[in-house]
């Protein structure tokens, strides 16, 4: 058996395709992987550990940072940083349950549901005037990055973690543009006015740009890993035509990540939902190095599969347990063989880390996390005959 790595370099390693000592663990490092606010709750009461305030990753999911105890509990290998909101920003939950973020989105939260929700769209009856006269906010206002240098040095100085860099809506360019316009409407460009898609592609690509340059100025040398997003799948297929995607949406995704790329060292991952099958080569051909979550149970996302088609040219980071029935609804026994399964299919040469199918949801309790975790650790070891 190997011997036992720091964190960071149990990541660094898996992420260049080589075997580690175990697979590495990832919960709580991005908003793409975490636990929400009443997992969070549950969790530190099965751990025995005591949190007075929780720290939002995603206010509108209510998704929350890891308490400190219950990551090295759990043996979690990664950390999760980012930039704060700048003092240009407040944020004001009204008598319905309802704000709006700094991009002039708004949400509100109502009683039987776990998360905030969109409402309003501040490009909804946009044209190509109103988006040029609309104000985004500053990507590098200076107290968006008040202490962000030193922080992330003293978590790499003083933890040995795998430090994951967060940038706001993880340079999402589709998403952001229906969260900006409406869905409906948005969807209604991408077939017929494929002239404010690309304007709009633009000075989103331009405001992650300039967040990205100062923000890897600050803190390029500390980092491993860039969390991107933008969904690509739904359950059954694509969301989208992947020829309208190649000719919409690709040269935006590869100009950023190229970007990224002369910038850092740093490994690239994206999360993207759903049957993402028909995107792969192009999700490698635009320079991603990481697929997240994995989401197994959409149409073609079996991991054997995955695994033996692209895993030696992209690291899987997810797909630890099936997150729509095994791990809500299964048993405790359930849980644990299929963390093996999915073990089985994914580590071997490396190239897997270890996370939930996106966020660990309410309904989901302590017990499983911990039972998740407690298998992934034992069983993901390399350099020794597995025995089920």
């Amino acid at each position: 058996m190997s011997a036992e790595l720091s964190s960071r370099e149990r990541v660094n390693r898996t992420l260049r395709h080589q075997e580690a000592d175990r697979i590495p663990l990832d919960l709580g490092s991005t908003p793409f992987t975490t636990v929400h606010l009443e997992v969070a709750k549950d969790l530190n009461r099965y751990l025995g550990e005591a949190q007075e305030s929780y720290e939002f990753i995603s206010f509108s999911a209510q998704a929350v940072k890891l308490n400190p105890q219950v990551s090295k509990k759990l043996n979690i290998d990664t950390c999760g940083v980012t930039t704060r909101l700048p003092d240009s920003y407040r944020m004001r939950i009204d008598e319905t349950n309802s704000y709006e973020d700094e991009w002039g989105i708004r949400y509100r939260k109502v009683p039987a549901s776990y998360q905030y929700d969109f409402i309003q769209h501040p490009l909804e009856e946009a044209d190509l005037d109103d988006l040029e006269n609309f104000q985004f906010p500053d990507p590098v206002e200076e107290t968006r990055f008040a202490g962000f240098r030193e922080n992330v040095k003293r978590i790499y100085e003083e933890t040995d973690k795998a430090i994951v860099l967060n940038p706001p809506y993880g340079c999402q360019i589709m998403a952001v543009e229906a969260w900006l316009t409406g869905f409906e409407r948005h969807y209604c460009d991408i077939a017929a006015d494929q002239e404010f898609i690309h304007a709009l592609s633009r000075r989103l690509m331009d405001w992650y740009m300039r967040w990205l340059d100062r923000a890897l100025d600050e803190v390029g040398e500390y980092i491993s890993v860039i969390a991107c997003a933008d969904d690509l799948g739904i359950q059954s297929g694509p969301m989208i035509r992947p020829e309208t995607y190649r000719e919409l949406f690709q040269p935006y995704h590869k100009e950023l990540y190229s970007f990224i790329k002369k910038r850092t060292d740093a490994r690239i991952f994206l999360h993207s939902c759903g049957s993402v099958v028909q995107f792969m080569d192009d999700i490698i051909e635009n320079g991603v190095d990481i697929l997240n979550p994995v989401q197994v149970t959409a149409k073609d996302m079996d991991t054997k599969f995955l695994k033996e088609r692209w895993g030696d040219k992209i690291t899987f980071w997810g797909g630890g347990c099936n997150a729509q029935k095994v791990l809500p609804f299964g048993t405790l026994d359930e849980v644990e063989a299929e963390v093996r399964m999915r073990i089985d299919d994914l580590k071997p040469g490396g190239g897997f880390v270890f996370a939930p199918i996106h966020n660990i949801l309410p309904g989901i309790s302590g017990e499983k996390v911990n039972a998740m975790y407690r298998v992934a650790k034992e069983y993901g070891t390399y350099g020794q005959k597995e025995e089920k």
